[in-house]
């Protein structure tokens, strides 16, 4: 299992939207699987970008209560083992429980470094 780095933006028209990878996007799972995209990239195979957001469910938060910034990083850490062992989506097979489940890791690992589960400490 190989591991790199994200596709940062370009400035053209394939760059996904400010602050959006590829891990918030409806077509990530095959995109990972069939073209070898990171749930990180910034940009997208298509000309122009067919990037379509994600919507969750209102009122499925990842956690009760904002998570501290101790708790993101363990979380971090642990999630990052799992993703790395994973790999992508589509070498469990697309479509798979797994495969879903390995996408949805990616998700929350994005979610985690954005910060947007993380509560002040003090």
């Amino acid at each position: 299992m190989t591991t790199r780095n994200p596709m940062r933006r370009q400035g053209n028209d394939m760059d996904l939207p400010a602050g959006k990878t590829c891990a918030d996007c409806v077509h990530c799972q095959r995109c990972c699987s069939i073209f070898g995209h990171i749930p990180e990239d910034e940009t997208c195979d298509w000309s122009p970008s067919r990037f379509q957001l994600v919507t969750v469910a209102p009122g499925n938060p990842l956690c009760a209560s904002p998570l501290t910034e101790r708790e993101a990083q363990e979380l971090e850490g642990q999630l990052s083992d799992l993703a790395r062992f994973l790999g992508a989506p589509g070498d469990w097979g697309y479509g798979t429980k797994l495969g879903r489940f390995t996408q949805e890791v990616h998700r929350l690992l994005v979610d985690i470094r954005r910060g947007v589960v993380v509560a002040d400490d003090g």
